[in-house]
């Protein structure tokens, strides 16, 4: 005989998440994806709440999947509690790393490739290395 004991509600706060912020310098949207294991029968209420980082204002944070849009960088804390309507679960963590946009993103951003010829490429970026490994053979033979 196996004997099932319910100790009450599990949140799961979701995947820790990077955010990269635009190169335009427009809001990013983060959206938070929890979860609640509660027994069958009941419904679970949710209720997220920021204990660190920079401010952020969560909307819809009674909700599964609540969101907040931000243009500032850091670390973002949040934490998850789930309700059965009785009981309330421990708290659950989520990190929400907001970076800068990468280097390159934002050096090529906006640029046409189809100038270059590379945009159309059936092999892409692996013609400009053949190529450079071709011209570096060739310069080690005449030297």
């Amino acid at each position: 005989v196996i004997t099932v004991r319910y100790n009450g509600p599990i949140a799961i706060a979701g995947e820790d998440q990077r955010v990269e912020l635009s190169v335009t310098g427009d809001p990013v949207t983060v959206v938070l994806a929890g979860e609640a294991v509660v027994l069958e029968e009941d419904t679970p209420t949710f209720k997220w709440v920021q204990v660190g980082g920079p401010q952020a204002d969560l909307t819809n944070a009674e909700t599964a999947t609540p969101e907040f849009k931000t243009q500032d960088p850091g670390v973002y804390l949040f934490d998850l509690v789930v309700g059965d309507g009785e009981l309330e679960s421990i708290p659950d963590t989520v990190v929400i790393s907001v970076v800068e946009p990468e280097a390159s993103e934002a050096a090529n951003w906006g640029v046409d490739e189809t100038a270059c010829g590379c945009a159309g490429s059936p092999f892409g970026d692996a013609a400009w290395l053949f190529f450079g490994l071709f011209a570096l053979l060739r310069r080690r033979r005449i030297a």
